[in-house]
């Protein structure tokens, strides 16, 4: 066995033996939760007139695990897909022009927080918790559909568009637009639900603030950070 299968076997020992001692004394929760997000950017267009970004609404999933360390305050960490969606807009004389993208990512959150009101892995009945931390992850897929100006000329059917809508797949691979696939910024999280004997249901609002910039280059400081709110509805369940 090679050194790095033998360091992979070690860690997933010493993982398996953590979660035993873990569940042995009623430390752990393991939750599950879907909703929505509400994505805006954070940019600068002072040097590209008549142009504007919209907020866009989309999905989210997550499964997290959560490790309670001392009293009523804990450790989670989990995977979560989600949509950081945007409309790029151009007003005045450009009015109708317009690209809208559905962007999908994978993300990793690691959370440290407390319980304010009562304690789950104690006691049933309403709870209320706080956490905060960091998240990193992979911009997985961009799809866009936009309507922009094309130069044509007359048409069989009599007409002269001077626009044209396109829908495409963003392909990562050519990445023409040097888009950052790696992200990472911060997280924060309210979450407060209601638990009976090892299960529990709970509602979570989560906002997230990127860190890293939607471009491989920055240029002319006209970058473009994710701001994102996230409603999710979960259950969960104690171990």
């Amino acid at each position: 066995m090679n050194k790095p299968n033998l360091q992979l076997c070690c860690f997933l020992f010493l993982a398996a033996v953590f979660l035993q001692e873990a569940v042995a004394q009623g430390n752990l929760k393991l939750n599950l939760d879907a909703g929505v997000t509400y994505n805006s950017l954070d940019y600068n267009l002072s040097n590209r007139v008549d142009s504007r970004y919209n907020g866009r609404w989309g999905l989210a999933a997550n499964l997290s695990l959560e490790y309670r360390f001392y009293d009523s305050f804990f450790v989670s960490g989990g995977v979560s897909f989600m949509q950081h969606n945007f409309e790029f807009e151009r007003t005045g004389s450009r009015e109708g022009w317009y690209t809208k993208s559905r962007n999908n990512y994978l993300s990793i959150p690691v959370l440290v927080g407390a319980y304010l009101i009562n304690n789950p892995f104690k006691e049933e009945g309403l709870w209320l918790r706080v956490a905060g931390g960091a998240y990193t992850g992979y911009w997985l897929s961009m799809n866009r559909k936009g309507q922009y100006p094309v130069f044509s000329e007359l048409q069989w059917d009599g007409s002269f568009p001077l626009s044209e809508k396109v829908r495409e797949r963003y392909d990562f691979k050519r990445n023409e637009n040097q888009l950052n696939r790696i992200h990472y910024g911060l997280q924060g999280q309210l979450q407060a639900g209601y638990s009976f004997g090892k299960y529990g249901i709970y509602a979570s609002y989560s906002y997230l603030y990127g860190l890293s910039g939607l471009q491989k280059n920055n240029v002319n400081d006209r970058d473009m950070f994710h701001k994102t709110s996230m409603i999710n509805i979960g259950i969960s369940r104690n171990f």
